[in-house]
């Protein structure tokens, strides 16, 4: 295939980051292929405990782990743009919410 076919049949990588398809958004698949694996294993375990304790321990518990440490970026950034929107509208959060009179 040319380059030129190439590009046209996949989008750039940017242009997926601007429409909404960021890393985080990727990383869904392989976090329920993690989970699958974790009820893999805690359906190998002898005891009912035991498959639970497999499943939080090798699951549920790094999966909730790595999906907030991942999520820390957007976080910031909308912490950030409300921030900002305070202060372009003068920061008189409680007249926008309609709690006192105008």
């Amino acid at each position: 295939m040319h380059k030129n076919t190439c590009q046209r049949l996949l989008p750039s990588l940017s242009a997926a980051r601007r429409a909404g398809f960021g890393y985080p958004e990727r990383m869904h698949i392989i976090i329920v292929a993690w989970l699958y694996f974790a009820v893999l294993v805690a359906a190998t375990e002898p005891t009912l405990v035991g498959s639970i304790m497999s499943f939080v321990c090798y699951g549920a518990l790094p999966v909730a782990i790595i999906a907030y440490i991942g999520r820390t970026g957007q976080r910031k950034k909308r912490r950030r743009l409300d921030q900002l929107a305070g202060q372009q509208d003068g920061g008189d959060a409680k007249r926008d919410q309609g709690d006192l009179p105008h």
